[in-house]
């Protein structure tokens, strides 16, 4: 049975040669006068002003599509509940997680402290997976409604199967990484039995996987726009609405590599994970953010019709009644390679600043 001590201070058991290693580490580091570090105010105040940030904007999604009577549709349903499996992870990232050690050393904090750090990390990871994998549910239902293309929908059916697939084998794996579950939070004192598979090979291949799918899913929409007859400025224009995702790329690109510099081993993971859990807070907010530009673009349509109007566009009134979410009543661009007799043709929908099919002329 593991030799075990009772702290006077928090009433836990502490584990003697965790308790000898931290209580070395605490006099060292003040004898030797290194400084006592402290981030968590800076990840708890970028992480709350993110998640007000995508807030905002998942609101103003709703409130214009309500205003306008626009249909809400399963795009807009998966960027909404994004958002709401996004609000524990919020109240942990601006409450519990600085309050527990995020952005200190290990040595400065309470066992206590280092094992709610621990839980909180392993159940911040799991709304991570959900996260990511909803949210890019909601840019491939997107896609889907103003895509009309055959090859292109049945490309946009197996991203969306391959996306729940993976989104759910990582889910599982993240849940089940450790046997017995809470082995996770308790192997930190080195008293407790049990096993876990590795994390940073999980995190380094959800990560890779995760920014390979972002560079796909940016591929297809302008694969798309590379076939209408548009001149080069209308190519641009359309080009970067869509390509808004490249961002939730960068801000991918920035968290893979805190990972790598992030250990599973490190003797300080409180501070060591610090930029790991940043980036990924500010991740998931940077893609809510982009999923909801388009409906930001209808309102400043709206709003200022010459200025942020196209060809073909005119701001809708409430009056004119609800529409659904495959309505065909806009002018066409045409596309190459397809007639007009082909029974088809490439519509710019002025509310959703995109592309969907229409009927003949």
């Amino acid at each position: 049975m593991a030799l075990e001590d009772r702290d006077v201070t928090g009433g836990q058991l502490w584990s003697k040669a965790a308790h000898w290693l931290f209580s070395t580490l605490n006099i060292t580091k003040t004898n030797c006068g290194a400084p006592i570090r402290n981030k968590s105010n800076v990840y708890s105040h970028t992480a709350t002003a993110f998640s007000v940030l995508a807030a905002v904007f998942i609101i103003q999604r709703f409130a214009y599509k309500i205003y306008a009577k626009l249909a809400i549709c399963l795009d807009d349903w998966f960027a909404l509940l994004t958002m709401i499996v996004a609000v524990p992870g919020a109240i942990i990232n601006a409450r519990y997680v600085p309050d527990n050690g995020l952005g200190r050393d290990i040595w400065t904090l309470t066992p206590e402290q280092i094992t709610t750090f621990l839980k909180l990390f392993y159940f911040q990871e799991l709304i991570y997976v959900a996260e990511v994998s909803i949210l890019k549910l909601s840019f491939l239902f997107f896609y889907q409604r103003i895509f009309p293309g055959t090859t292109i929908r049945w490309l946009l059916l197996g991203t969306i199967a391959f996306n729940i697939l993976v989104g759910a084998i990582f889910l599982l794996v993240c849940i089940f990484q450790c046997r017995p579950i809470k082995y996770f939070w308790e192997q930190w004192d080195q008293e407790h039995r049990g096993s876990c598979l590795n994390i940073n090979a999980i995190g380094w291949s959800s990560a890779i996987i995760s920014i390979a799918f972002d560079i796909w899913m940016l591929a297809l929409p302008l694969w798309q726009i590379k076939s209408l007859r548009l001149d080069w400025k209308k190519k641009v224009g359309v080009g970067l609405m869509f390509g808004t995702g490249a961002f939730i790329t960068v801000v991918s690109i920035l968290r893979l590599r805190s990972l790598l510099a992030f250990r599973s081993d490190s003797m300080n993971p409180t501070w060591e994970f610090f930029e790991v859990g940043l980036w990924s807070a500010v991740e998931i907010c940077v893609g809510v953010v982009c999923a909801c530009l388009p409906s930001l673009r209808l309102l400043l349509v709206h709003i200022f019709p010459k200025q942020f109007g196209t060809v073909g566009s005119r701001p809708r009134h409430p009056s004119e009644g609800e529409e659904g979410c495959d309505t065909d009543e806009f002018p066409a661009y045409p596309v190459k390679g397809i007639e007009e007799d082909d029974g088809f043709r490439l519509v710019v929908n002025r509310h959703l600043g995109g592309i969907k099919p229409g009927g003949k002329s």
